[in-house]
């Protein structure tokens, strides 16, 4: 992470141990009753870059690379990284290369 980073949250990993291999399921059934959640799936194609705004939410990264920057902070999440985002503009990119 680099930026003000002790502003915001910081990436923690997804504790395989207790919870199993980190699938769109096993995350699912961390949010129940699921009518108070919605967990989705976004996939992109390496190297896809794009701006937007969200609500304040967790991300959860099941497979590949990305760099999310909000504001003056950017995070370089991988395969199994777990972190919660401010609402906010912000900057997703994909990594060119599976890490």
């Amino acid at each position: 992470m680099t930026g003000a980073g002790d502003v915001l949250n910081k990436a923690s990993r997804w504790d395989e141990a207790s919870l199993g291999p980190m699938t769109l399921e096993s995350i699912r059934r961390l949010f129940r009753p699921e009518s108070h959640y919605r967990v989705s799936r976004n996939t992109y194609p390496a190297g896809v870059s794009f701006n937007g705004w969200s609500a304040a939410r967790r991300l959860y990264v099941i497979t590949g690379a990305c760099t999310i920057s909000v504001t003056e902070t950017s995070w370089e999440l991988f395969t199994g990284d777990v972190i919660d985002l401010p609402e906010s503009d912000f900057r997703f990119t994909v990594a060119r290369d599976r890490r």
